[in-house]
């Protein structure tokens, strides 16, 4: 799949020049990738917490369903950029296929303003991207996720990224959610990882949307319940001994406010209704426990939940953040992911 790429001389202004190569992965360069990520992110946000090794082998190495990745490096053997993913299993139109999902991309500063036309960030977009992208099944048809805005402006004119949406979000201010009496006909519970019945629940779910990231037990505890230093609570639903949903929700910061109960995932099929009753009720009295102001929910306004949500007292709201993809098919451009791709904040690194 990888192929190695030509060198291209790249001048400095106040520097001799230097070769720069775009390869893939080795293993082992993580222990410079972690270091040039603290270091390039750190120069440019004043809130950046510095990555350790322990969370880069968290989301890259031990991730069940693999990862990709491109690096820039000098002829000293430094590395001053990065392209990576994290790779999704997901059910699109009732079959099996993968889609990426875009993390952790960056360059140097000192090498980005000094290059010609197309950049070190082009450079190694590209050569990653078309090195993974293509139909399903054999090649990735969709590579996606939340760019920054330098990302976004230069991905959209170097890189063909294009415009899913501008993400909303629903926000649930603290005693605002109207009672259902349809809740009581489920136990909400909250649990120490996800039960083996959770594939049950997702293929339930699945044929409602058009793309989703395949849920299971191995993929959610490595998300929710493996992390080396975020927690993450798992509510499950069940009537009758079945189970009929799950929430998973943090205390967090999302969107540049503090002091937020944030669901991260939400999974219940749409004929449910007692089910995300009893979720949502749990969600609001749990946000009261823990002293957080409100309940915030990311989920496309075109699927199943949204509007429920809004009938239980969810208001909505924008965010900073936009949804952009690479596609390599044209029968899922981005007007049918706008549509028919299920997703939440969980198939992101944003929480």
């Amino acid at each position: 799949m990888h192929s190695r790429q030509p060198r291209s001389v790249l001048k400095q202004a106040s520097e001799p020049r230097r070769d720069v190569l775009v390869r893939p992965y080795r293993a082992g360069d993580e222990e410079r990738i972690v270091p040039a990520f603290n270091r390039i992110f750190a120069a440019v946000d004043p809130s950046f917490r510095p990555r350790s090794m322990a969370v880069w082998r968290w989301e890259f190495a031990d991730n069940p369903s693999g990862f990709a990745s491109f690096v820039a490096e000098t002829d000293e053997g430094e590395i001053v950029g990065q392209y990576a993913a994290l790779v999704q299993p997901v059910v699109l139109e009732g079959e099996r296929a993968t889609f990426l999902h875009g993390v952790d991309s960056m360059t140097d500063p000192a090498f980005r303003r000094s290059l010609t036309k197309g950049g070190l960030f082009a450079r190694l977009g590209n050569a990653f991207l078309d090195s993974h992208g293509g139909r399903a099944p054999e090649r990735v048809p969709v590579i996606w996720g939340p760019p920054v805005p330098a990302a976004w402006r230069i991905g959209k004119t170097q890189i063909r990224y294009v415009l899913v949406r501008h993400q909303l979000k629903l926000v649930l201010e603290h005693g605002e959610l109207r009672p259902d009496c349809r809740a009581g006909r489920c136990e909400v519970r909250l649990e120490p990882c996800f039960p083996d019945d959770v594939a049950e629940l997702f293929e339930r779910c699945a044929p409602a949307f058009g793309v989703a990231v395949v849920r299971d037990r191995r993929r959610l505890d490595w998300r929710f319940c493996s992390h080396p230093e975020k927690s993450y609570r798992v509510l499950c639903a069940r009537r009758a001994g079945a189970l009929v949903g799950y929430a998973v929700s943090c205390t967090s910061g999302f969107d540049g406010e503090d002091g937020e109960t944030i669901v991260c995932d939400w999974l219940v099929p749409a004929d449910e209704r007692g089910a995300s009753a009893a979720l949502l009720e749990a969600l609001a009295l749990q946000a009261a426990s823990d002293g957080t102001r409100r309940v915030t929910v990311v989920l496309p306004e075109t699927s199943h939940p949204w509007p429920l949500m809004q009938e239980a007292g969810f208001v909505v709201r924008p965010t900073r953040y936009l949804l952009a993809a690479r596609v390599y098919d044209e029968r899922y451009r981005e007007r049918w992911l706008y549509r028919a791709f299920y997703y939440t904040l969980g198939d992101m690194d944003l929480v």
